[in-house]
């Protein structure tokens, strides 16, 4: 039995439905959720330079 149990082929036909992969990652290669992890992402090196001693890169 796979990882998903009694409910595999119900995900699985799911998946295929909305285009993603086995494993349910997209197969056209988009990712709608990019520009939020971009986001979260510059937020994380603002904070973490803001953690930085003055003049350390100077």
């Amino acid at each position: 039995m796979s990882r998903l149990g009694i409910h595999a082929a119900k995900i699985e036909t799911i998946r295929e439905q909305r285009g993603l992969t086995p494993a349910g990652f997209r197969t056209d290669g988009t990712d709608p959720e990019a520009a939020t992890k971009e986001a979260m992402l510059q937020e994380l090196y603002h904070r973490a330079n803001a953690r930085l001693p003055s003049g350390l890169f100077d």
